[in-house]
């Protein structure tokens, strides 16, 4: 199976102007944009492991990203959200504060698709110009395709 976010990665699961100033916000904000997705058959026990997930953040010199991921029996398919806030904030044990957020459902059954959903995303935000692209998206639709553009670069 060959990952495209188009096919997994919504445009109303996208929230390009997100009001948040902590991680739990921040999630919790995501995960109401994913409230209702039929690829989602547990959405109580999809939420409490993306918020018990502890995700670690990703940073470098210019930013700081988290995927917050879990592989869950009640996923039907692949299910994405992600977030941009409004307002970068601090982040604990990163330099840089918090410029992307992602949320990343994976059934059981898609064991490699687990690994190369969440390396895509991480290798696409550390090059500095997918980056850029991605922080300067003016709609969910460019978002997403700026993602599709760079997969055949990582």
């Amino acid at each position: 199976m060959r990952i495209r976010f188009s096919n997994i990665l919504f445009p109303d699961h996208i929230a390009l102007h997100l009001e948040a100033n902590t991680l739990p916000t921040a999630l919790q904000t995501l995960l109401n944009l994913l409230k209702g997705d039929l690829r989602i058959s547990d959405f109580a026990r999809f939420e409490s492991a993306i918020l018990n997930s502890n995700p670690p953040a990703v940073s470098n010199n210019y930013t700081c990203i988290i995927i917050a991921h879990c592989r869950l029996e009640f996923l039907h398919q692949l299910v994405m959200a992600a977030g941009r806030p409004i307002n970068p904030f601090p982040i604990p044990n990163s330099p840089q504060p918090l410029r992307l957020l992602f949320i990343a459902g994976i059934p059981l059954t898609l064991n490699n698709e687990y690994l190369r959903i969440v390396g895509a995303i991480a290798r696409i935000c550390s090059d500095p110009n997918s980056l850029s692209e991605l922080l300067s998206s003016k709609t969910p639709y460019e978002f997403i395709q700026t993602l599709d553009s760079h997969l055949d670069l990582v």
